[in-house]
Parts: structure tokens; C-alpha cells; sequence
């Protein structure tokens, strides 16, 4: 069976005749070898002949739970675990391979463990290894890391920017973004320079995760003078990542009309961003009624009923929200309720609502009966895994998802039938 990866930068233009990397793999492609096993594998990491190190790689990088192992204490000391830490070390020197492809298939592998995280994070941002196969697997690997190092990550940033390769130079924007800080102005200088909506595309993705006021500014402006319908689409999606609410408010009360009809998008995602709260509220203030916009729902209960109002009620009433996001939620859900409240016609319509699909909680006696039980069933339930043997790895997250089902079980609320 022939095992492939795609990157996510897409893979075509690797694929084309003016990509002169004469190494350059579109893929991790790689030959499953019938009844070999891990002990085949890594002697196959042996073997002087690069393909064989790197065909011994991918298939090892199958095998998931290795940094599951390591970053379990209880294994430390267990033949499993002194397997695992085997396999991790002897793929590590991999990494500096001067074969591309045996290099990073090996980053591939490492950058899959939290086991020793920063030692890798440091080594490949130090790493200048000219291969696209190393750098676009070290973009890819890096990204969405947040414990980078802010001094080598701008030094790789440089670094790509200044190879002869364009998926390297328009990969460096993709590091830019998550990098606790850029400058700005030489961006916006950049995108104003640029006459390829794909170079604006990219520095505009950056913007939007460093949006100041100088940022949130010029975008507005650019927003308001384009006439790229893509470019002004990014744009108005961008705007509400400001750190500066206020002007987010200032300028979508000019524009009443299109938070109108963008309302279901800051509703849907009033759970997570309290200024979608004030936005709702702005937009309540200025006379848009919540039932302009009802759901469509195969549910008889949500079926034409305001959608504001549903996610509201959710909102409020969360059951699966920790606590520290229910107080999040509520400061959002406070907003929009305090509005509706200062509206009479809305009031009613909304307090109607509520009373409707109003839920209650699970007897406090059921909670505390079935809580002996649970207690007494995973007391029981240990000592069966114990007494056969059970991997340790197995057996705790078997146990410690059933208390947490309990747990959540205990949050849930139901409907009571009315007698």
C-alpha cells in the first residue's frame, strides 16, 4: 500500500517543470512493506541507502502514540516506554540528513511530539537548510505553535524572504502572522507597492492578526476605495479583529446597513467574542428586529423561530461550557439581553421565548444517587484493569472519560413534562 501526505500549501506548483530543486518531493510517499513491524523499520533506519531511511521514517510515523508514551509518567521506567524513547532518538539525528527528502520526512516525524517541544521549535528555526522539502515541512510544522521563539522566528522569517523561492518568500507570511509582533507600516507599505492581489491576499491575512489602529485605519480606507470585491470581502471579515473595539463600533454604526445583513454571522459566533455582543446590540438600538431573521430547523421546537434568540438561549443557559467560558459567554449574552430588554415589544418577545424553552436541572437526588454509583463502579472498574494487566495508557483515559461523562451528565438539563 502506498502511504501519502499533502502538505497543506498546495502541491502543483511542486509538480511543475520551472520547480528546479531537483530533489524537491511532492509528497510523503512511502512502501508498506507486508509483515514488516517497528523492529523491521528501524533496522531499516540502518541502512546506508537513503530511500530505505526515508521509506523507514514514513512508515514509522504511522505508529501515533509514541508521544503519547513519553508524556505519560506512569510509563517512565516501562519496556513500552524505553521503546518509544528508542524510536524518538534514533530519528532525531534524521533531521539533519543533507538527503532533503530523509530530512524532512524525519522533521515530519519529530514535530508530532510535545516530548522535548522546544528543543525542536529551536532547532528548526535555526535550521537554514536551503531545501524547499525542509523549509515549506518546517512552515507547515511551526505554524501554529505558540511557543516559539520570537528571536529565531524572526530570523527564519528573513531567512525565507530572501530565497530565490516563491512558495518560500509568500510562505514567510504565513509565519508573520502568528508572530507576537510585526511592523505594521512596512506591511501596509508592502501591500500599497503590490500589484498581485495574491501578495495583498497574504499581507492582508498578517494585518488582520496584528490589527492596531493605524491597521484598522488604513484598512477602512482600503475597504472603502477598492474595487476588488475579494479583496473588500477579506477586509470586512478582517475589521472586527481590531484591538481596539471602539472603533469596530464607530465604524459599523455608519454602516448600520451591512451589520444588518451580516447579522448571522456575528450571531453564530456570539458565544465566543463579546464585541459580536455590543455589534447585536448596536444594531437593536438602530431598529433591526430579531425576527428579520429566523431559523430553519427539521427541530419543530427552533423551526422559525429568531435565530437571535435560539443562540441567545443557548448562550445563557450553556451545558457544556466550563465555567471560565460561561463567564465569557455571559458578558456577551448580557449585551444583547440588556438591549432587547429596553425595547417593550422586543421584551416580550424575547421573555416568551425564553419561558418556552425554559429547562430544569436533574433532581439533586438523582445527582448524588448516581454519583455513589459512578464512585463505586470506577473504584471496581480500576481494580479489574489491575488485576489483568491493562496498559496504564488504556485504563486511565477509559476511567477519566467516564467521570467526565458524569460529570457533564450532572451540568445536562432537562425538559420537565407539565402535569
Amino acid at each position: 500500500m502506498i502511504f501519502i501526505v499533502f502538505w497543506t500549501i498546495a502541491t502543483i506548483p511542486l509538480m511543475s517543470p520551472a520547480c528546479r530543486d531537483e530533489d524537491m518531493n511532492v509528497g510523503y510517499y512511502s512502501v508498506d512493506i507486508p509483515g514488516y513491524e517497528e523492529a523491521d523499520y528501524l533496522n531499516m533506519l540502518s541502512s546506508s541507502n537513503e530511500e530505505m531511511q526515508y521509506n523507514a521514517i514514513c512508515e514509522l510515523t504511522m505508529s501515533s502514540d509514541y508521544d503519547k508514551v513519553l508524556m505519560t509518567d506512569s510509563l517512565k521506567g516501562t519496556a513500552k516506554y524505553d521503546s518509544a524513547l528508542m524510536v524518538y532518538k534514533k530519528i532525531v539525528p534524521f533531521m539533519q540528513s543533507q538527503n532533503s527528502w530523509v530530512s524532512s520526512a524525519a522533521i515530519r516525524f519529530i514535530s508530532t511530539f510535545e516530548y522535548n517541544r522546544q528543543e525542536f521549535l529551536d532547532f528548526v528555526l535555526k535550521n537554514n537548510n536551503p531545501s524547499l522539502n525542509v523549509q515549506l515541512e518546517i512552515i507547515m510544522d511551526i505554524i501554529d505553535d505558540t511557543t516559539k521563539n520570537q528571536g529565531f522566528l524572526s530570523q527564519k522569517i528573513s531567512f525565507l524572504q530572501q530565497q530565490p523561492s516563491w512558495l518560500l518568500q509568500n510562505g514567510s507570511y504565513l509565519l508573520m502572522g502568528v508572530k507576537d509582533s510585526i511592523s505594521t507600516v512596512q506591511l501596509i507599505h508592502a501591500y500599497s507597492d503590490s500589484n498581485e492581489e495574491y501578495k495583498k491576499l497574504l499581507i492582508l491575512e498578517v494585518l488582520k492578526q496584528h490589527m492596531t489602529d493605524t491597521v484598522f485605519l488604513f484598512l477602512a480606507n482600503e475597504w472603502a476605495t477598492t474595487k476588488n470585491e475579494r479583496i473588500k470581502k477579506i477586509i470586512f471579515q478582517s475589521l472586527p479583529n481590531a484591538k481596539n473595539q471602539q472603533l469596530v463600533i464607530d465604524w459599523f454604526a455608519k454602516h448600520i446597513l451591512l451589520l444588518e445583513t451580516n447579522m448571522k454571522e456575528f450571531i453564530s459566533d456570539l458565544s465566543s467574542r463579546e464585541l459580536n455582543g455590543k455589534l447585536i446590540a448596536l444594531a437593536l438600538e438602530h431598529g433591526w428586529k430579531p425576527a428579520s431573521l429566523p431559523t430553519k430547523s427539521t427541530s419543530p421546537e427552533y423551526d422559525g423561530k429568531p435565530l437571535l434568540y435560539i443562540d441567545l438561549f443557548e448562550n445563557k443557559y450553556a451545558e457544556y461550557a466550563t465555567d471560565s467560558v460561561k463567564i465569557k459567554l455571559t458578558a456577551a449574552g448580557k449585551i444583547v439581553e440588556d438591549a432587547l430588554l429596553k425595547d417593550p415589544q422586543l421584551k416580550k418577545e424575547w421573555l416568551a421565548f425564553e419561558k418556552s424553552m425554559m429547562k430544569h436541572p436533574l433532581p439533586q437526588e438523582f445527582t448524588r444517587q448516581h454519583q455513589k454509583l459512578t464512585e463505586t463502579y470506577l473504584k471496581q472498574a480500576s481494580e479489574l484493569f489491575q488485576q489483568y494487566k491493562i496498559d496504564t495508557t488504556i485504563s486511565n483515559d477509559f476511567l477519566k472519560e467516564t467521570d467526565n461523562r458524569t460529570k457533564e451528565l450532572y451540568k445536562k438539563k432537562f425538559r420537565l413534562k407539565e402535569e
